[in-house]
């Protein structure tokens, strides 16, 4: 799904698209890196100094890596839950070439 805003992310982003669901939850959005990092609260991005690749809000479609649903971010700020054995967990990067943030979660 694809609109202009959404009542769970900062009144800065937009352009968002997303897909939520219980096993899956993605999305991403335009937003500032100043208002990135507000909207982190207290989670500490680390600088990508090696490319990190997000899965997108398309992945659920084909449940298999393409170039249209996922990114590949070189310059920017990543953060992520600690790994889990069972594969869950959550993503979240800004990539500073284009201004957009990423998400990706889901809680096995």
């Amino acid at each position: 799904m694809n609109v202009a805003a959404v009542e769970w992310l900062p009144q800065s982003a937009s352009s968002v698209s997303f897909h939520k669901q219980y096993s899956y939850t993605a999305y991403e959005f335009t937003i500032t890196e100043e208002d990135f990092l507000v909207w982190l609260d207290e989670k500490t991005p680390i600088e990508i100094d090696e490319p990190v690749e997000m899965l997108r809000y398309n992945f659920i479609i084909e449940y298999f890596p393409t170039p249209e649903n996922t990114k590949t971010i070189s310059s920017g700020l990543y953060w992520q839950t600690p790994p889990r054995g069972n594969g869950g967990g959550t993503s979240i990067a800004f990539d500073r070439n284009t201004g957009i943030a990423y998400f990706q979660s889901n809680p096995r």
